[in-house]
Protein backbone atom coordinates (compact mmCIF):
# COMPACT_ATOMS: atom_id res chain seq x y z
CA UNK A 1 0.00 0.00 0.00
CA UNK A 2 3.12 2.31 0.98
CA UNK A 3 4.27 1.85 -2.75
CA UNK A 4 0.65 2.83 -4.21
CA UNK A 5 0.79 5.92 -2.36
CA UNK A 6 4.18 6.74 -3.30
CA UNK A 7 3.42 6.01 -6.70
CA UNK A 8 0.33 7.99 -6.58
CA UNK A 9 1.89 11.03 -4.85
CA UNK A 10 4.90 11.33 -7.46
CA UNK A 11 2.57 10.73 -10.57
CA UNK A 12 0.43 13.99 -9.19
CA UNK A 13 3.42 16.05 -8.19
CA UNK A 14 4.78 15.55 -11.93
CA UNK A 15 1.46 16.42 -13.35
CA UNK A 16 1.10 19.45 -10.50
CA UNK A 17 4.67 20.61 -11.73
CA UNK A 18 3.54 20.41 -15.56
CA UNK A 19 0.67 22.90 -14.93
CA UNK A 20 2.36 24.83 -12.82
CA UNK A 21 5.48 25.25 -15.25
CA UNK A 22 2.55 25.41 -17.87
CA UNK A 23 1.05 28.59 -15.64
CA UNK A 24 4.59 29.91 -15.11
CA UNK A 25 5.60 29.89 -18.55
CA UNK A 26 2.02 31.52 -20.06
CA UNK A 27 2.60 34.29 -17.20
CA UNK A 28 5.76 34.99 -17.41
CA UNK A 29 5.57 35.43 -21.63
CA UNK A 30 2.58 36.30 -22.16
CA UNK A 31 2.19 35.24 -25.53
CA UNK A 32 0.16 32.72 -26.36
CA UNK A 33 3.04 31.24 -29.69
CA UNK A 34 5.98 31.66 -26.98
CA UNK A 35 3.99 29.25 -24.56
CA UNK A 36 3.18 26.97 -27.15
CA UNK A 37 7.03 26.49 -28.17
CA UNK A 38 8.05 26.07 -24.34
CA UNK A 39 4.95 23.61 -23.77
CA UNK A 40 6.46 21.93 -26.72
CA UNK A 41 9.98 21.44 -25.63
CA UNK A 42 8.61 20.56 -22.74
CA UNK A 43 6.68 17.28 -23.82
CA UNK A 44 9.80 16.40 -25.93
CA UNK A 45 11.74 16.16 -22.70
CA UNK A 46 12.55 12.33 -22.38
CA UNK A 47 12.49 12.78 -19.13
CA UNK A 48 8.32 14.52 -18.98
CA UNK A 49 7.67 11.66 -21.68
CA UNK A 50 8.74 9.23 -19.07
CA UNK A 51 6.91 10.68 -16.08
CA UNK A 52 3.81 10.71 -18.48
CA UNK A 53 4.05 7.59 -19.56
CA UNK A 54 4.32 6.16 -15.85
CA UNK A 55 1.13 8.00 -15.03
CA UNK A 56 -1.09 6.65 -17.93
CA UNK A 57 0.54 3.30 -17.28
CA UNK A 58 -0.62 3.52 -13.77
CA UNK A 59 -4.40 4.94 -14.74
CA UNK A 60 -4.28 1.57 -16.84
CA UNK A 61 -3.63 -1.03 -14.20
CA UNK A 62 -6.41 0.86 -11.94
CA UNK A 63 -8.78 0.65 -14.86
CA UNK A 64 -7.47 -3.05 -14.96
CA UNK A 65 -8.43 -3.89 -11.16
CA UNK A 66 -11.90 -1.92 -11.65
CA UNK A 67 -12.67 -4.95 -14.58
CA UNK A 68 -11.46 -7.41 -12.43
CA UNK A 69 -13.40 -6.63 -9.41
CA UNK A 70 -16.36 -4.99 -10.58
CA UNK A 71 -19.21 -7.74 -11.39
CA UNK A 72 -21.87 -5.77 -13.14
CA UNK A 73 -21.31 -4.04 -16.38
CA UNK A 74 -23.09 -0.83 -16.28
CA UNK A 75 -20.71 0.20 -12.83
CA UNK A 76 -16.95 -1.27 -14.43
CA UNK A 77 -17.93 0.71 -17.79
CA UNK A 78 -19.10 4.10 -15.78
CA UNK A 79 -16.02 3.94 -13.62
CA UNK A 80 -13.77 3.59 -16.48
CA UNK A 81 -15.08 5.65 -18.15
CA UNK A 82 -14.76 8.32 -15.05
CA UNK A 83 -11.12 7.15 -14.72
CA UNK A 84 -10.31 7.94 -17.61
CA UNK A 85 -11.22 11.22 -18.01
CA UNK A 86 -10.54 12.43 -14.33
CA UNK A 87 -7.84 9.86 -13.92
CA UNK A 88 -6.29 9.49 -9.73
CA UNK A 89 -8.92 11.61 -8.06
CA UNK A 90 -11.78 9.49 -9.28
CA UNK A 91 -9.18 5.99 -9.41
CA UNK A 92 -8.68 6.57 -5.24
CA UNK A 93 -12.60 7.50 -4.89
CA UNK A 94 -13.45 4.00 -6.55
CA UNK A 95 -10.42 2.58 -4.89
CA UNK A 96 -11.86 3.67 -0.97
CA UNK A 97 -15.25 3.12 -1.91
CA UNK A 98 -15.40 -0.22 -3.64
CA UNK A 99 -11.72 -1.67 -4.51
CA UNK A 100 -10.16 -1.68 -0.65
CA UNK A 101 -13.48 -3.64 0.85
CA UNK A 102 -13.87 -6.09 -1.80
CA UNK A 103 -10.27 -6.71 -2.00
CA UNK A 104 -10.53 -7.57 1.87
CA UNK A 105 -13.57 -9.62 1.45
CA UNK A 106 -11.13 -11.96 -1.04
CA UNK A 107 -8.36 -12.27 0.94
CA UNK A 108 -10.52 -12.95 4.27
CA UNK A 109 -11.92 -16.07 2.24
CA UNK A 110 -8.71 -16.56 0.97
CA UNK A 111 -7.49 -16.99 4.42
CA UNK A 112 -10.61 -19.00 5.43
CA UNK A 113 -10.39 -21.82 2.82
CA UNK A 114 -5.99 -22.31 3.91
CA UNK A 115 -7.05 -22.49 7.30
Amino acid sequence: MIVLRSILLLATLACLGFLGYTLHAADLVGDPGAVATELEALVLSPWVQVVLAAYYLGVLCFLAAIVVIEKRPVPRILWAVVGVLLTYPALVFWLLLRGLPEMGERSARRLKTLG
